[in-house]
């Protein structure tokens, strides 16, 4: 068999990075430089032989895997990134806050990175992000080392960061870690929750009646004394469908949130959760949003909003 080059197969160029904190993917921008993916394996010498000094066997006893990128993007939610374990603060404008208590977890931190090779497949030689052969996914990871700011006046601003992967046990064995390729080719489930297109709220607490909430529109009349209905597309993960932070009710003239903590969730098992009797004020809008709820799998939904207005 003649050997032959496949020119096709030799690439190069910089890359996109999306990150995902439980809110859907963002951009955070381009590379500097190189990207490096690494995967290490850790394994256990199974040995034999008169001497007990052959090597026979490795059995794999760890894995890690890890990526280096500098951001050329400065802003906060790319210094978030970079400063895993700071606080947000927002008001006039944003700032972080460092110095976080000990003993916080980093797997509280972490997010979901895709990094995506630039390719000339599209139109007019333009990336192709739709082409995912390259792409690199890591499911759980977060930066766990020292967080450097260069400031000098002859480079570019850029913030180097190494992300961990941590294990998703959520996912299928054998991609605990990530993915290198599109994920349609395996079985595993990439596919986010979402609202349907109502969310039913109770407008006869005697009946009750569920009342649509549709996107792009107000409902009005609902009682002050609601109840609100959440289904969903699938199965979710129980604990984040009942997690009350995963909801916010506003009150849209004062901008102040009901205070869900107090509610009961229920989840069904199934795809719907409901809230127990809200107290709301008489002829006043509000803004119902759903976020942060995952999957059995693991996908957390991309947020979605719905209107209501109080009966006068």
């Amino acid at each position: 068999m003649a050997y032959a080059t496949d020119v096709g197969e030799i690439k190069i160029g910089s890359a996109k990075i999306w990150a995902d904190d439980g809110s859907g993917y963002r951009a955070i921008g381009f590379t500097l430089d190189d990207v490096l993916f690494r995967n290490m394996v850790t394994y256990h010498d199974t040995k034999a032989g008169q001497h007990g000094d052959m090597i026979i066997d490795k059995k794999k006893i760890g894995e890690n895997a890890e990526i280096e990128f500098s951001m050329l993007q400065s802003n906060f939610d790319n210094l978030k990134l970079l400063l895993p374990m700071s606080t947000v603060y927002t008001g006039s404008g944003t700032s972080l806050g460092i110095g976080s208590e000990m003993y916080g977890s980093l797997l509280d931190e972490a997010v979901k990175v895709k990094i995506h090779p630039i390719n000339q497949l599209g139109t007019g030689g333009v990336d192709d992000e739709t082409v995912l052969t390259d792409d690199i996914i890591l499911w759980k990871c977060a930066n766990a080392e020292s967080a450097e700011i260069p400031m000098k006046s002859s480079e570019d601003k850029a913030y180097k960061i190494k992300m961990t992967a941590f294990p998703d046990t959520t996912k299928t064995a054998g991609m605990y870690l990530g993915i290198i390729g599109d994920p349609a080719n395996t079985t595993l489930d990439v596919t986010p929750p979402t609202l349907s297109a109502t969310v039913g709220v109770y407008a006869d607490l005697a009946g009750p009646t569920y009342t649509a909430v549709v996107v792009g529109t107000e409902l009005g009349d609902v009682l002050a004394t609601s109840r609100l209905k959440f289904v969903f597309s699938e199965a979710l993960n129980e604990a984040s469908a009942e997690n009350y932070k995963n909801y916010s009710v506003t009150r849209n003239d004062t901008d102040t949130q009901v205070n869900l903590s107090v509610e009961t969730f229920t989840y069904d098992g199934t795809n719907t959760v409901t809230i127990t009797a809200l107290t709301l004020v008489a002829a006043k809008h509000y803004t119902i949003t759903v976020s942060g709820v995952k999957d059995v799998s693991g996908n957390v939904m991309i947020p979605d909003t719905r209107r209501i207005l109080v009966a006068a």
